[in-house]
């Protein structure tokens, strides 16, 4: 467990907006920052070397949603307002929560979180602190594989992460789902169009959601994080 008490100083920033918006064009800031995300409309957001197949794009095209690709890592996620709760947080380079070690510089975000989920009144979470597990259906979809920081309840990923490196620090991008249509997840994110089903299936066994409030959220971070 990673200890975050005693840690302040955060600066509180919402944004909403187009999520092609929301991910290509971060702010700028000079300190400690824990920004609440409100996407717009429904999305995909796909890892920065993510490929989109033709199966993909058609599905995509035909039921008319837009995607992105983020600076970081990691497999797609479906965004959409009233689905997520979306925390994108940056360190500078000289914070003291700063470790120049990708795996253990993500553990304090999964202890914020775990902090968040305990201010909701969530059920208790383990944290995966050790490398990567990959399957076959992770490379298309976030939450179904496990990385440095994530949070699993009940045998099932309930909070996504991955984390961008840039000269004036560090971002981290987590995402938890208040609800999740599998099959609608796996229309979208499924690489190729006999893969669906499977996706789907793969969904409801391992992702999970946190059955609570954008204001439930929004009042979380604010009373765990100082500001």
């Amino acid at each position: 467990m990673v200890d975050i008490e005693g840690f302040h100083g955060f600066q509180l920033v919402r944004r909403g907006g187009l999520t092609s918006q929301l991910v290509t064009e971060l702010p700028e800031p000079s300190g400690r920052t824990a920004f609440l995300v409100e996407p717009v409309e429904e999305a995909v957001i796909l890892g920065s070397t993510q490929h989109l197949t033709e199966d993909q794009q058609v599905r995509l095209t035909t039921g008319g949603v837009p995607f992105a690709r983020r600076g970081s890592g990691g497999a797609g996620v479906v965004v959409n307002r009233d689905d997520v709760f979306w925390l994108d947080l940056f360190l500078p380079a000289d914070d003291p929560l700063f470790d120049h070690d990708v795996r253990a510089g993500s553990l304090w975000v999964g202890a914020l979180w775990q902090r968040l989920f305990a201010e909701m009144g969530v059920g208790s979470t383990k944290m995966h602190s050790e490398a990567l597990v990959s399957n076959e259906w992770s490379r298309s979809c976030c939450f179904l594989g496990r990385g440095p920081g994530e949070l699993i309840m009940n045998e099932r990923k309930v909070v996504g992460l991955s984390q961008r490196r840039i000269r004036a620090g560090a971002w981290f991008f987590s995402l938890a789902y208040r609800q999740l249509d599998a099959r609608r997840h796996a229309m979208l994110l499924a690489s190729q169009d006999d893969e669906v089903t499977g996706l789907a299936e793969a969904l409801e066994r391992g992702a999970g959601i946190v059955d609570r409030s954008a204001l439930d959220f929004a009042a979380a971070v604010e009373a765990v994080l100082d500001f």
